[in-house]
């Protein structure tokens, strides 16, 4: 059996509190597992729920940049 992780060790795996852990679990937005009283997460599932948490960008960085305020200004015939 791979090791579990309680609260406070979650807490410090995700760089998030306490308390941000335990809302998390009480909202069902984390996987866990209960063993009596006792919520412990295993870090892979973790780590799973972390990467589906990551957004992409829908364009890319130069494009968006291009994209910006000086583009509209350049094609409305304005300066930058």
């Amino acid at each position: 059996m791979q090791r579990q992780l309680n609260v406070s060790q979650a807490a410090e795996l995700l760089g998030l509190s306490v308390h941000t852990i335990r809302a998390y679990v009480s909202q069902k937005r984390i996987p866990f597992r209960r063993i009596g009283a006792r919520v412990v997460l295993d870090p892979d599932e973790l780590q799973g729920w972390l990467e589906g948490k990551a957004v992409v960008p829908l364009v890319p960085h130069e494009q968006r940049k291009a994209s910006g305020r000086a583009a509209r200004v350049a094609v409305a015939g304005g300066a930058a």
